[in-house]
């Protein structure tokens, strides 16, 4: 699996093959066969893997901070920075893979998903005059937004220091959202 994400990040999911992958990895291309039906089948549980690793990054940094509404969204946007920083590499790849292959994609929209609900549940808690039906709305504009701005931060790398970065993002987003309510 090491191996297929640092060939995949390096070369890209068409610059490889399973013979490639398991020169990499020392292991014999029967070997390979055995685990895996094919590239797309290892380039998913590769996918699936990177995305647990950051959604389990996302989870510890945010569950700390629970039921402080003054750092709850901030910390999202600090995890989610983080989390895409982790392997840039794979996060285009998977980008990419994302709109070719629709096994991929269907991957991406549901960790996508997930993340819209935990949004959703933050506006919910901490937003109560947004009414209801805007609520979905809101939550896919603040997490698609957050993610194109974050994706092209960490694949661009602009000379914009992160600290920099996160505050004038954090900033974006309180003039969108205002104060949170602190009664729940």
């Amino acid at each position: 699996m090491e191996s297929a994400v640092k060939l995949f990040s390096e070369e890209g999911f068409h610059g490889v093959t399973a013979v490639d992958i398991c020169r990499e990895a020392g292991a014999a291309t029967g070997s390979f066969y055995h685990y895996f039906q094919n590239k797309e089948d290892l380039f998913l549980a590769a996918a699936i893997a990177y995305m647990e690793k950051a959604a389990s990054f996302q989870k510890e940094l945010i569950s700390r901070f629970l039921n402080h509404p003054e750092t709850e969204f901030t910390l999202f946007l600090e995890s989610t920075l983080e989390s895409h920083m982790l392997n840039p590499g794979f996060l285009r790849e998977l980008m990419k893979m994302s709109l070719e292959n629709e096994n991929v994609g269907a991957l991406v929209n549901r960790e996508n998903e997930k993340i819209i609900r935990f949004i959703q549940g933050f506006l919910k808690t901490y937003y109560p005059e947004v009414k209801a039906q805007r609520i979905r709305r809101i939550a896919w504009m603040l997490y698609h937004s957050c993610e194109g701005v974050i994706h092209q931060y960490v694949l661009e790398r602009p000379a914009i220091k992160k600290e920099a970065f996160l505050e004038d993002l954090k900033e974006l987003y309180a003039a969108y959202l205002g104060s949170p309510s602190q009664n729940p």
